[in-house]
């Protein structure tokens, strides 16, 4: 019988009886630097148990909820042993096909629209998203089920664009509360914003796709640092996201670790319900993780050349050049940052690197892990953004996009050079999105 058997947070096995796809493993362990804890973990045995009933493991993006680093090193030789075989977007750098394959992991690179037949009454199809995120479609005897996790089907073109390409979907599964920062400490009316606009989004996916059945998932998450634990706040719980859909035609499905029923007879327990009300309750007992690890302005310093050395090497040294002369446009123009666990304020340069400044004044304020995470890595602004621990105005963090944006691009495969100018959609997304995040700030 063609089942679903909610696991954790984005993760959930479906399955014809036959064979078993399991979506967005991530079990245990913190993420995006000591940002995020699942509200529920499991153990060792648990996530055996899940795997003996898996064949296909689907990886949405390369974010660490979705895709789970520790997980692959951890259980590696049980996914071989178990031939179960990793579904993964082709991309441009391939990195995360790359890391599964140096680990022996048999990978099957779907391209878009690309359809896998795992069986004759089972067929997979994966959507490309944004800047690396994808969409799973399931297709079980022409029951269709919309895996979308966290991907940002906000715009209506977007939305109308996808609705032609699936048609009516029977069941949807998505993100249910914000997962980023939200404007610092006192912009409590943003994440107020963007919690609602979660269950907006709900509805406008569900109609443009014709879907009357929900499964609220891919936020079963808190922000679990000193700096970033304020984002609780305004979150959405599986009781808040319920009432919002008690008066409507589209019915909501929140289901417990390990609870399965068919996809066909879907049936919301009280009790599922409960358990989710009592863990969401209970992050305000929640001691906060601090960082323990202060890096001095020297070994900054340090760092900071070897990530320049980094982005020369993976952008047009001609074009890198011209957009640090390029003033109109304040491209990689300095940025004054307040790192408060040594107590004082640098001025940041692509240009000059850091120094120290006599200034009272700053546009951001970090703690120095966080700043020596993001020369460490690629993603590393990416990350902060995410796991929310800094603050900033308006201006400064338009001034870390543009100056930390190029790290996230690298991380993609993409960055500075003559053909990427003429191919510029990336590019303009990013814009637009940093525009959407000013306009949240004022």
């Amino acid at each position: 019988m063609d089942s679903i058997e909610f696991i954790n947070h984005a993760s959930v096995l479906i399955s014809d009886g036959k064979v078993s796809i399991l979506t967005d493993p991530w079990y245990k362990g913190d993420v995006f630097n000591h940002g995020w804890k699942l509200i529920e973990e499991f153990s060792d045995n648990q996530i055996n148990n899940i795997l003996d009933k898996t064949d296909y493991i689907w990886i949405s993006h390369e974010h660490p909820d979705h895709f789970s680093v520790s997980f692959y090193n951890e259980f590696r030789d049980q996914i071989i042993n178990k031939k179960i075989k990793i579904i993964f977007q082709k991309t441009a750098d391939s990195r995360v096909v790359s890391f599964l394959k140096n680990k022996n992991f048999e990978v099957i690179e779907l391209d878009e629209n690309e359809i896998l037949e795992i069986n004759e009454s089972f067929k997979i199809q994966i959507f490309k998203v944004d800047f690396y995120d994808s969409a799973l479609l399931v297709n079980l005897k022409n029951f269709k089920i919309l895996n979308t996790n966290d991907c940002p089907f906000e715009k209506y073109s977007d939305l109308k664009s996808l609705s032609k390409k699936i048609g009516k979907v029977d069941l949807l599964l998505s993100q249910f509360s914000y997962a980023a920062w939200k404007g610092g400490r006192e912009n409590i009316a943003w994440r107020k914003k963007a919690s609602t606009e979660k269950l907006e989004n709900l509805v406008k996916q569900s109609d443009f796709l014709k879907c009357k059945k929900i499964i609220p998932f891919a936020s079963f998450i808190f922000f679990s640092n000193k700096e970033n634990f304020y984002l609780n706040d305004s979150i959405n719980t599986p009781m808040k996201v319920n009432e919002y859909f008690l008066n409507s035609s589209t019915k909501i499905f929140f289901m417990k670790p390990f609870e399965k029923q068919l996809v066909k007879d879907l049936k919301q327990s009280d009790e599922s319900l409960k358990y989710w009300e009592d863990k969401f309750k209970n992050i305000e007992d929640y001691i906060p993780v601090r960082y323990e690890k202060s890096f001095s302005i020297e070994q900054l310093k340090e760092e900071f050349k070897l990530y320049k050395k980094k982005l020369i090497k993976k952008n047009n040294n001609i074009i890198l050049n011209f957009l640090l002369l390029l003033k109109p446009f304040n491209i990689f123009s300095d940025i004054r940052i307040k790192i408060f666990d040594l107590d004082c304020i640098i001025n940041y340069s692509l240009r000059t690197g850091i120094t120290t400044t006599n200034t009272d004044e700053f546009e951001v304020s970090l703690h120095s892990n966080s700043l020596m995470f993001i020369f460490k890595n690629e993603f590393g602004f990416d990350t902060l953004t995410v796991n929310g621990n800094f603050d900033c105005n308006k201006n400064g963090f338009s001034k870390m996009v543009k100056s930390f944006a190029i790290g996230s691009l690298n991380a993609m495969g993409l960055g500075l050079s003559f053909s990427a100018i003429l191919k510029p959609r990336l590019f303009l997304l990013l814009l637009s999105k940093l525009v959407r995040v000013e306009n949240n700030l004022e």
